[in-house]
């Protein structure tokens, strides 16, 4: 069951929308300025000794994976319901 690259690329670009695009990238956008910025207001919040450093570390990168996963997941499913897929 081969399908040759070129065959997927022109099938992708043919169901892609300007809608599609623009969405996706203002959600990476918007998702990445809020994985920046929990990750700088827990880094600027360290107060203390260096040891607390990958404590923090570890608590910023768990907020903004969870965070991320979930507004991803949710713009999805609203976008995906108010335009529709079509197959």
């Amino acid at each position: 069951a081969f399908f040759p690259v070129s065959q997927y690329l022109t099938s992708v670009a043919q169901s892609l929308r300007t809608a599609d695009m623009l969405f996706f990238v203002g959600k990476t956008m918007f998702i990445g300025g809020l994985v920046t910025y929990i990750g700088c207001s827990r880094g600027l919040s360290l107060s203390g000794a260096p040891f607390e450093v990958p404590i923090v570390t570890n608590r910023a990168v768990v907020d903004s994976l969870t965070l991320a996963m979930a507004i991803h997941f949710t713009l999805s499913i609203v976008y995906y319901i108010a335009y529709g897929i079509d197959l």
